[in-house]
């Protein structure tokens, strides 16, 4: 999974410029991909963990409207949370 954080200004002083963070996940895993097109076509809310963060979110429909090659599958991120990382057992 990759995050993507992007800001900057609008046209309007008073909007104090706009932000957007996304994520994406790679097409290697094809059950993967297969579950992320499911939960766009039911319009369903997903989950998605790796290494420390985790992103709740809605997977677009349009993304599999299209014949165009892409690399990724993008989430819009409604929730996104910092994972503790598991420490070793002593």
């Amino acid at each position: 999974m990759r995050l993507e954080f992007v800001s900057g200004p609008t046209c309007y002083s008073g909007e104090n410029g706009f932000s957007a963070l996304t994520a994406s996940v790679g097409l290697e895993d094809a059950e993967v991909v297969k579950q992320l097109r499911a939960a766009a076509v039911q319009d369903s809310v997903v989950v998605v963990r790796c290494a420390a963060f985790e992103v709740e979110g809605r997977v677009g429909k349009f993304q599999f409207n299209t014949d165009t090659k892409r690399e990724a599958i993008y989430i819009t991120v409604d929730d996104l949370r910092s994972l503790k990382p598991k420490r070793g057992v002593e």
